[in-house]
């Protein structure tokens, strides 16, 4: 098996993420990969019976540039580390859009954070990373934090 060339980490600006930020600029440190940042804004629908809530465009703009800046900030952290590394900002669907961003990317590895959601938070909240897993053509590392350091 050949060293890693490129590494999407997925980015949600949690501690699991941060932590999945971390353990990708080591690992891609190690092998000379670079990495490929993503975030991906995924606007909740609102439906309020008879009525539909509409996001005023204006607000999802300041989310987009809010998650951008927050972004930078992190490509910033890796690059400094002496790895190569860009960023995406994507919108859609979470776990669809980094499976197919690794795809597009032809990623050797996702490495990214997971929560560990377990019970009623894992059926009620969904899990990204496990739907990334079953979705991804490539290898799927997920990097989980202890709860304390979770909400930082």
């Amino acid at each position: 098996m050949s060293a890693f060339r490129a590494i999407v980490v997925p980015v949600d600006f949690s501690g699991s993420s941060d932590a999945a930020v971390d353990y990708a600029t080591a690992l891609a440190a190690d092998c000379g990969a670079s990495i490929r940042l993503l975030h991906t804004c995924e606007m909740p629908l609102v439906e309020m019976t008879p009525y539909r809530f509409a996001v005023p465009s204006s607000m999802w703009e300041e989310v987009r540039e809010a998650a951008g800046k927050r972004l930078e900030s992190v490509r910033e952290r890796v690059a400094a580390a002496g790895v190569e590394v860009t960023a995406e900002l994507t919108e859609g669907p979470p776990a669809d859009s980094i499976a197919a961003f690794a795809e597009e990317v032809d990623a050797d590895v996702i490495v990214m954070g997971t929560h560990g959601h377990t019970g009623i938070a894992h059926v009620l909240l969904g899990s990204v990373a496990e739907r990334t897993l079953r979705l991804a053509k490539c290898p799927v590392l997920t990097v989980r934090t202890p709860s304390s350091q979770e909400s930082r």
